[in-house]
C-alpha cells in the first residue's frame, strides 16, 4: 500500500520505477493535471492512462454535475497538448463510443 494524495501534492516515493503504472479513472479527479503528469513518469517506464475528455458541445457545468465529481475538463486536443508540453509521447490505445480514451504514455526520447 502506498499512500498518496495527488491534490495535496503527496506523491509516492518510488525507489525504482515499475515497468508499468496504470492510472485508470484518476486524472478526472486531479485539480492540477499538469503537475500530476510531470510526476507520473517517475513511477514507471510506461504509463497506461484512461480519461474521459470533455466532448464537443459539452459544458463544464454538465461535467461538474455528472455525479462523478470530476474537477478538470480537458478536451481530447487539450489533453494531447498537455502530454506534449510535459514531455510525454502518447499513443492512443483505445477509443470507445462513450468517449473514454486510453493512452500509453512514455517520456519523450531526447537525442543529444
Amino acid at each position: 500500500m502506498i499512500f498518496c494524495d495527488f491534490n495535496a501534492g503527496v506523491y509516492p516515493d518510488i525507489r525504482e520505477p515499475f515497468d508499468y503504472v496504470v492510472c485508470s479513472g484518476v486524472l478526472e479527479y486531479i485539480r492540477q493535471p499538469r503537475k500530476f503528469l510531470q510526476q507520473v513518469p517517475r513511477w514507471g517506464r510506461a504509463v497506461v492512462l484512461s480519461y474521459s475528455p470533455m466532448a464537443p458541445g459539452d459544458s463544464k457545468l454538465n461535467r461538474l454535475g455528472n455525479g462523478w465529481g470530476w474537477v478538470n475538463h480537458l478536451t481530447r486536443e487539450g489533453i494531447q497538448k498537455l502530454f506534449a508540453e510535459v514531455g510525454l509521447d502518447a499513443a492512443l490505445l483505445h477509443d470507445d463510443k462513450l468517449g473514454f480514451v486510453i493512452y500509453l504514455l512514455k517520456p519523450k526520447e531526447h537525442n543529444t
